[in-house]
């Protein structure tokens, strides 16, 4: 997988995620999507 698919990829997914939210009433900002996903690869790194 190149750049250009991983950065595919991850729009595709954020799109799932924001409709996810959507249904459940909950819409995530840009910046705090991106805080979210940088703690979580923190937590993997750990």
């Amino acid at each position: 997988m190149d750049l250009d698919e991983m950065q595919q990829r991850a729009v595709e997914i954020y799109d799932l995620c924001d409709e996810l939210n959507r249904r459940e009433r909950r819409v995530w900002r840009r910046d705090e999507f991106l805080l979210g996903f940088m703690g979580d690869v923190g937590d993997l790194a750990n």
